[in-house]
């Protein structure tokens, strides 16, 4: 689907445990998406864009200032994920893939739309003192943000 629409992208090793496969579109060094399938969940696509990864460990601060934004934008999700491997800001949908490939155009907006939303968000982040860096498009970042999109 992506190459019908026009959009370039990488496919992605496995993660290390099989939980499902996904692909990176980019459209620069900190503005990609992951598009991801779970296993066993094949109906569904993920559309992940990493805010801000390794930020401050600061449950409160990180889950207030998220549902400060989501209160005001229901439409992008965004989270904290916290793991062994550092906390990490996300925003990310869920979509039927059935639905995406009828509406091509309505795919093509969803996947342009995260990487947008993350810059605008990323500097409320280092405002609230949470710190962080940027998601790169480099190997150790898709494929960590390959891996949190589905865990």
């Amino acid at each position: 689907m992506a190459t019908q629409v026009g959009l370039r992208y990488a496919e992605l090793p496995r993660p290390v445990a099989p939980v499902g496969v996904g692909i990176a579109i980019g459209f620069g060094e900190t503005q990609y998406v992951i598009l991801s399938v779970m296993g066993g969940g094949e109906s569904q696509l993920y559309i992940t864009s990493g805010i801000l990864r390794d930020i401050k460990q600061d449950r409160l601060a990180a889950l207030s200032l998220c549902n400060d934004i989501v209160k005001n934008n229901p439409s992008y999700p965004i989270y904290l994920h916290d793991a062994p491997m550092g906390w990490d800001i996300l925003v990310a949908n869920v979509f039927s893939i059935r639905m995406l490939f009828e509406s091509p155009t309505f795919f093509v907006n969803a996947v342009r739309g995260l990487p947008i939303v993350a810059d605008n968000v990323r500097p409320k982040f280092w405002e609230a003192n949470l710190g962080g860096q940027p998601f790169n498009w480099n190997t150790e970042d898709l494929n960590r943000l390959l891996l949190v999109s589905m865990v």
